[in-house]
C-alpha cells in the first residue's frame, strides 16, 4: 500500500442508507505513502457537511480518523428517518424514550476506528450534540412509567445544552441527563451496544403527587430508580418491579404518618395496601 500513489476525485448526486440521506457527494482524494487523504463535502439534509477523513494502512489494523474538533454536521433537521437509523442509536432519549423534534449540531472532539471485523470493540470517539433547538415529548415505555408513578407532564425539558457521548470498548455512553418533565427533575444514565443494546437508569424523585405531604415530608430526597434495557428499538422495563419499590415507599410512608393525606393516597394508589400494613 505505501508504493501506491493516487490522486482523484469521488462524487454522487445522492448516497443513502440507515437513514441518511447525503447530497451533492464531492470528495477530492489522495493517496501517498500508505495514507488515504479525503475533503469531503456535501449536504446532510440540507446542511452542508465539510470532513477530512483520513486512513492510515501503514497502521495495523489500518486506521480511520478524523482531525480533532471536526464539525460534523450544524443544525440539522430531525426527519424520522435519520431518528431511528442515527440519533436514537446514540441515546434511547433521540428517538426511542422520546420524540425529538427540532435541529442538532454534532462536533467530533477525537475519532479513530479499526478497518478490521472486531474495530468497533476499539473505536475510540467523542462527539458533542448541540441540543439547545431541539423539543422532546415523552413516548413509549418513558410515558408508561410516568403513568405509573403518576406524572401528567409529557413535554421534557433538558437542562444541558450538551450532550457529550463516548465510545468505547463497543458501547456508547453520553453524559447523564437531568430531565424536567414539568416541576419533576429526573435522571438519565447509561449506554448504547453497537449492537444497539441498551443498560441504562432513570431516577425518578419521590413527589407529593405520588405520597401526599405528609409522605412527601418523611420520604423527601428518596428516588426511585427504573432500569431501561431492551434495544434502541424496543427499550423495556420491568413494570413489576417499578411498582414493588412504589409498594415499599408506600407503606414506609403509610407506617410512619398520623395524618389522613397519606392514607388517602396510599387508598387512592395501591387500595388495600394500608389495611394488610396496619393489619399487621
Amino acid at each position: 500500500m505505501q508504493k501506491i500513489r493516487l490522486a482523484t476525485t469521488l462524487q454522487a448526486s445522492k448516497l443513502s442508507g440507515s437513514g441518511i440521506v447525503f447530497k451533492d457527494f464531492f470528495m477530492p482524494v489522495t493517496m501517498k505513502g500508505g495514507v488515504f487523504q479525503g475533503k469531503l463535502t456535501g449536504k446532510l439534509y440540507e446542511s452542508a457537511i465539510n470532513v477530512s477523513p483520513r486512513v492510515d494502512f501503514t497502521a495495523v489494523p489500518p486506521l480511520i480518523s478524523l482531525p480533532p474538533d471536526t464539525q460534523l454536521f450544524n443544525d440539522v433537521l430531525l426527519e424520522k428517518p435519520l431518528v431511528d437509523g442515527v440519533f436514537k442509536r446514540i441515546h434511547p432519549l433521540l428517538g426511542e424514550l422520546a420524540q425529538p423534534k427540532g435541529r442538532v449540531s454534532g462536533r467530533i472532539t477525537r475519532f479513530s476506528w479499526p478497518l478490521e471485523k472486531k474495530g468497533a470493540d476499539q473505536a475510540d470517539f467523542s462527539l458533542v450534540l448541540d441540543t439547545r433547538k431541539i423539543t422532546l415529548a415523552a413516548a413509549g415505555i418513558l410515558r408508561h412509567i410516568f403513568a405509573i408513578i403518576g406524572l401528567d407532564d409529557d413535554i421534557l425539558v433538558l437542562k444541558q445544552s450538551e450532550i457529550v457521548c463516548s465510545g468505547n470498548k463497543g458501547r456508547i455512553q453520553c453524559t447523564p441527563l437531568q430531565i424536567l418533565a414539568g416541576d419533576t427533575e429526573m435522571r438519565l444514565a447509561g449506554s448504547v451496544g453497537f449492537d444497539s443494546s441498551l443498560d441504562f437508569v432513570l431516577e425518578i424523585p419521590v413527589t407529593k403527587k405520588l405520597v401526599g405531604t405528609e409522605g412527601f415530608r418523611l420520604l423527601e430526597g428518596t428516588t426511585i430508580k427504573v432500569p431501561i434495557q431492551g434495544d434502541s428499538d424496543n427499550a423495556v422495563f420491568d413494570a413489576d418491579i417499578l411498582s414493588g419499590t412504589m409498594e415499599d415507599l408506600l407503606a414506609q410512608a403509610a407506617k410512619n404518618a398520623v395524618k389522613k393525606e397519606v392514607k388517602k393516597q396510599v387508598e387512592r394508589l395501591l387500595p388495600g395496601l394500608l389495611d394488610k400494613i396496619i393489619g399487621n
